[in-house]
């Protein structure tokens, strides 16, 4: 039929040309083919599906070009892209392309042309095409330019891009493509048009591109002729774009020639007023109409010029993409400053520097640090063109001009302040600021200059204290920059021998830290001028933030008296721009106070009876301050604590002075400032805890050389021994674990100077010698390692998570009997049988004891998969205490039928999965399903580690309870649920629910077979109502989904594209030429499958967890009803890598009907099934296609 042929026909006819030609032969073909066809269900010119009436929904599956097309005398016709469906409206489409004509809709694939937009922005010289399908260029990009020709206004013909024009193929997408070319010359006029040639560009399969596009280029006109602008609306209407814009509302200069205009940054979202009101109040053109243009954001948008430091920085602020052209020198090059009283503008001076420190998208920074101050009212600064670059790499040549305003004086002439507001104003300003509550001098005689400083944030209250730092006198508030010494603080610390400084703002170390300690001079009480610090005294740079920074200062000896001072000279520090700070620091040092007993570093608080206020976590003494007792009574009793009543009652029940008054005092809490040690484990195990940091000085071996134990019987203190081991695993914690078993009473440990470091990295030169050890109480059963709690029917308190054990003590009862049960709790737990479950030891006393949760308690072993995996799950961290290897070698199994344990087969494999606090995990993964019972597995000592790293020398003996086995007895299957219960498990699996022959007579094991996600019912009704084997009991069992399960396979194209998707994980095995081979094709007439031809390829388009695809493209269409295709095993692999021995045959293959007869067709769509859906597939049915292979 003539309207079959068409398509190809007229694809042959027009490759290249043009879109005005395309349209002019269209119209006139199609309008031939009325004679022959008068509906064609193929689109008017032969190549089209169509899928609507106008006024209906047009379908389809994915992404499609969509036309709304006249019928009969006009074959005017609109295209959009459309994804699924779109109403058959001239709403849908925006304008009516053949009017009082009945109209239709069709569709096809995107193609190259479909769509395509050509955008022009930048100066008139920058084309953006889009392309809304995947387009890349077939060669390189001067092959790709050679393919562009332009006609510009007045051209008579296209020629070549220029050689200074430049393209680009921005990006590929399956969806959408971008080519840039950047013009040298701004285009200007109405007729600028640019064609492209075929095979510009590649598909995604590689295939060149055999189609021309010609687009004609919108260039704006502007009031005053300027490039770049985009006329978008007039007053009153709707300026529609997207992005970040400059939109101006301009003066047309009709019937008044006044071209006026206000301007505004907007980002827009397609729909932006062109009223006066949305760009202020103020008419910028009066008498004048006025419309809306735009462009994209320029250099010299908004821009923004501050003045800041002591008006000797200038940071200019541009609202769009900008970075130097060139180095630094040549940026600084290009400014020129005019300063006051000067006739013109003069290069910066040798030492002004210059820097470009922010550049994204929307915001770029320019600073320019002046050596000298500004002053007066006349300063500017010109930019000139070329000093940037936008983010194409393009020079800016747009020049840039600034006049400055200098920030003011405070009321002494000091620079750099801002007056902000009278005194009971508000002083406004944004970010972070030192603001002064300041005297003007006036009317106090003398001149009163007094002030208090603040650090504020976004403005703040004048006056903001209640304290008037300036009798007599009006006062004012002004802010500034925070500089370094803006509240700045000293706090002398440790025994009046460490100073540290806090500022308020960046600050790090100019050099090294040598040359940073060469920078400060102390004066010390008694001495008459500053000096440099002492050769053992240390400095160091803690900390570096925009608003925090810190220097410390550790001197050797403590500081006494107090006239303490310290100097900071000039340039010490940079800022985080890396400039050197001018300024010095000079401060007074406030020492901490003594002891009644006349020890350094503490400072009073509170008499008794008071609160005892400070900052942090301090150790605080009551002590004793000698009087009245006689003798002197200057005993104490200490706490670490914060905010805290100087009272007995805080600190105890013991008066520590009996007869003496007491006062309370703090200090930092030192290394030996409430140490306590806790013996656990099979008292085997001792913690020390410090009461502040403390950090091995050297190794763990050099560390353990520090620590000696004196046991009970022992008389002196002796080194511990060879397989005793020492731990430091947090900055305060040491622990000790014995190989041996303490026992007694009088263990005690001594910790000698020098084993720890402090924060500071300095030697703790303190000894700390532990007393009498409490160890852990033996259990009923004499087993170490358990804490009496609570006797039957109390509470049993502990901490954290323990396992607690109801146990028999073994008395009254004849014979004794020392049952027990265990549970696990969290933070305590009662005592008593109802609590527990049960009375484990009937006739005798109970009592409660719990213990660190060991690898033992309530451990669990679960089989799952075909019997073929054992997860092993323990209520402790475990980790593996070797390689896998050396974890395998510790586990052995008994089979059915065994005599003994045997080492695991060189297939099983082992895996740690999981290592928490609370729960560890461990895998066994056996070759072979395991089948029978009396199956059990033991693990040996030695094979896991605890928290802390050591061995877990405990063994694990556990039965394994086997899963039922499929009723035919076939592998591969893993038991889920019973009948009418719920089978359980994770991503897509092919799901039996199957007879299991008992019951039924005949035995009965049919099934009927699902592929499910997640989850189904084991019900015949999530089956689809069919009972698979009446009158037999049923469970449910699943595998992983095979490739042979639920496959489809879609012809479409021309008839000569078969795409197969498949319902799991399949790889080609090898090449493309390998999976080739594996595949046969039996086409219409013939009797024996056959190789495909040498000119019909294959693809593995995707492979994913629940989908890949098989794409077979042959050269020649298929016709007829009965083709089919068979796939050998062996052409794929699963994600396993393993090859799927799997042969797939397909039905007669369904052919894609040909026009008309696809007016109505359904095209196939293939979709991820959520979570519980289900694709029914017969039990013993043959594999179908079209439909289903």
């Amino acid at each position: 039929m003539f309207v079959q042929r068409t398509p190809r026909l007229m694809s042959t006819i027009l490759k290249g040309v043009t879109v005005p030609l395309l349209v002019g032969l269209m119209m006139f073909y199609l309008f031939t083919s009325l004679i022959t066809s008068p509906v064609l269900a193929d689109g008017p010119d032969g190549s089209w599906t169509e899928c609507a009436t106008e006024g209906a929904n047009c379908s389809f599956p994915g992404t499609k070009e969509v036309r709304l097309w006249g019928t009969g005398t006009n074959y005017g016709f609109i295209s959009r892209i459309f994804t699924d469906s779109t109403a058959c409206t001239v709403g849908a489409f925006g304008n009516d392309p053949a009017v009082g004509i009945t109209k239709r809709c069709y569709y096809r694939d995107v193609q190259f042309d479909s769509g395509v937009t050509a955008v022009v922005s930048g100066l008139n010289n920058k084309v953006t095409f889009t392309f809304h399908t995947y387009a890349i260029q077939a060669g390189t990009l001067d092959e790709l330019k050679s393919k562009i020709t332009v006609k510009k206004t007045g051209d008579s013909t296209y020629t070549a891009l220029g050689a200074e024009d430049i393209v680009a193929n921005l990006t590929s997408t399956a969806t959408s493509s971008t080519l840039e070319i950047n013009f040298k010359d701004p285009l200007v006029g109405m007729e600028n048009s640019i064609q492209i040639a075929p095979e510009a560009f590649k598909d995604s399969n590689g295939s060149l591109i055999v189609i021309s596009v010609t687009s004609l280029l919108v260039v704006g006109d502007t009031p005053d002729a300027s490039f770049g602008w985009t006329n978008c609306a007039a007053d009153g209407q709707v300026c529609g774009f997207y992005g970040r814009k400059e939109v101006r509302y301009w003066g047309t200069g009709t019937p008044v020639p006044n071209y006026g205009y206000i301007s505004k940054i907007i980002t827009g979202s397609g729909g932006n007023v062109c009223t006066l009101f949305a760009f202020g109040t103020t008419d910028p053109a009066p008498g004048s109409t006025k419309r809306c243009y735009y462009r994209d954001v320029q250099l010299d948008n908004e821009i923004t010029t501050v003045v800041s430091g002591l008006n000797n920085k200038v940071t200019f602020t541009f609202p769009t993409f900008a970075i130097q052209a060139g180095t630094l020198a040549e940026l600084k090059s290009k400014i020129t400053v005019k300063k006051t009283g000067d006739s013109a503008y003069t290069a910066l001076g040798a030492e002004d520097t210059v820097a470009n420190p922010t550049t994204t998208a929307t915001l770029s920074t320019l600073e320019i640090k002046l050596k000298d101050t500004l002053v007066g009212s006349g300063n500017s600064i010109q930019i000139a063109p070329g000093a940037f670059k936008d983010n194409n790499g393009q020079t800016i040549y747009i020049p840039v001009s600034s006049s400055l305003t200098l920030l003011g004086l405070g009321p002494d002439g000091s620079i750099g302040w801002t007056d902000c507001a009278a005194d009971g104003g508000k002083c406004n300003f944004s970010g972070r600021k030192e603001v002064r509550y300041w005297g003007t001098g006036v009317p106090a005689v003398p001149a009163n200059y007094g002030f208090i400083s603040n650090i504020s944030t976004g403005g703040m209250n004048c006056p903001y204290y209640s304290l008037d730092p300036a009798y007599g006198t009006v006062k004012r508030c002004y802010y500034r920059d925070v500089q370094l010494d803006s509240a700045m603080t000293a706090v002398v610390s440790g025994t009046n021998n460490k100073v540290t400084f806090t500022f308020n703002t960046y600050a790090i170390q100019a050099g090294t830290l040598a040359e940073l300690k060469s920078k400060i001079t102390v004066k010390k009480t008694g001495a008459s001028v500053y000096t440099a610090l002492g050769a053992e005294d240390t400095v160091e740079k803690l900390t570096s933030t925009a608003t925090l920074s810190t220097l410390e200062i550790n001197f050797k000896y403590p500081l006494v008296g107090s006239e303490n001072s310290i100097q900071i000279a000039p340039e010490a520090f940079k800022d985080s721009n890396g400039s050197l700070i001018d300024l010095s620091i000079n401060s007074s040092l406030a020492l901490l106070g003594n002891g009644p007993d006349g020890s350094i570093g503490w400072t009073y608080c509170a008499a008794f009876g008071e609160n005892c206020d400070f900052v942090g976590t301090k150790e605080v003494r009551l002590w004793g301050i000698g009087s009245p007792a006689l003798p002197a009574n200057y005993g104490f009793v200490s706490r670490s604590t914060s905010r805290i009543t100087c009272s007995l009652l805080a600190f105890g029940t013991t008066d520590p002075a009996p007869g003496s008054t007491k006062r309370c005092y703090y200090r930092d809490v030192q290394p030996y400032s409430l140490t306590n040690s806790v013996v656990s484990g099979l008292n085997n195990k001792v913690t020390f805890t410090f009461g502040t940091h403390a950090i091995q000085a050297g190794t763990l071996d050099e560390l353990k050389s520090k620590i000696e134990v004196k046991k009970t019987g022992g008389s002196a203190y002796t080194p511990l021994g060879a397989e005793d081991t020492v731990e430091n695993p947090t900055s305060n914690t040491l622990v000790i674990n014995f190989k041996d078993t303490l026992v007694g009473s009088e263990n005690e440990i001594l910790i000698a100077p020098g084993a720890f470091k402090d924060s500071d990295g300095k030697p703790i030169n303190l000894s700390i010698a532990s007393p009498y050890l409490t160890l852990v109480p033996t259990a009923p059963d004499g087993s170490y390692g358990w804490t009496e709690c609570a006797p039957e029917n109390g509470k049993c308190n502990f901490s954290g998570k323990k396992e607690v054990r109801f146990w028999g003590t073994g008395a009254p009862a004849v014979p004794a009997n020392y049952g027990f049960i265990s549970k696990f709790f969290t933070d305590g737990a009662p005592c008593n049988g109802t609590i527990f479950g049960n009375d484990p030891a009937p006739g005798t006393t109970k009592r409660c004891y719990y213990r660190d949760v060991q690898l033992d308690s309530a451990m669990t072993a679960v089989v799952s998969g075909p019997n073929n995996k054992v997860t092993f799950t323990f209520k402790t961290y475990a980790i593996q205490a070797g390689t896998l290897d050396e974890l395998k070698s510790k586990i052995t199994v008994k089979k059915t039928g065994d005599s003994a344990y045997t080492a695991l087969g060189a297939e099983d494999t082992v895996a740690a999965n999981t290592s928490t606090s609370q729960s560890s995990t461990f895998e066994i993964n056996f070759k072979e399903s395991m089948v029978g019972s009396g199956i059990s597995i033991q693990i040996a000592p030695g094979a896991f580690r605890d928290w802390y790293g050591q061995s877990i020398n405990t063994s694990v003996s556990f039965s394994l309870l086997l899963l039922p086995t499929p009723p035919d007895g076939s592998m591969g299957w893993t038991y889920c649920s019973e009948e009418n219960q719920n089978c359980i498990f994770s991503g897509m699996k092919e799901v039996r629910y199957w007879g299991t022959g008992t019951l039924s007579d005949p035995a009965n094991i049919a099934f009927k077979s699902n592929i499910s996600i997640g989850y189904t019912a084991c019900t015949a009704n999530a089956f689809g109502n069919i009972d698979p084997a009446p009158g037999a009991i049923k469970r449910c069992f699943y595998r992983d989904v095979q490739l042979d399960n639920g496959v489809t396979a879609v012809v479409s194209e021309l008839n000569n594209k078969v795409t197969f998707t498949f319902r799991t994980y399949a790889i080609q095995a090898g090449t493309l030429d390998e999976l080739k081979s594996k595949i046969e094709v039996k086409k219409t007439g013939a009797s024996v499958y056959t190789a495909l031809g040498a000119e019909d390829t294959v693809a593995n388009l995707t492979s994913t967890a629940y989908s890949s695809t098989l794409e077979i493209n042959f050269k020649v269409a298929l016709v007829g009803s009965e083709n089919s295709i068979r796939i050998t095993p062996g052409a794929f692999k699963g994600s396993d890598g393993k090859p799927i021995n799997i042969s797939i045959a397909s039905p007669f293959l369904t052919l894609v009907p040909t026009a008309p007869a696809l007016t109505n067709a359904a095209t196939p769509s293939i979709g991820t099934q959520p979570t519980g859906a289900t694709v029914n597939e017969g039990a013993s049915a043959p594999l179908s296609v079209a439909a289903t292979v």
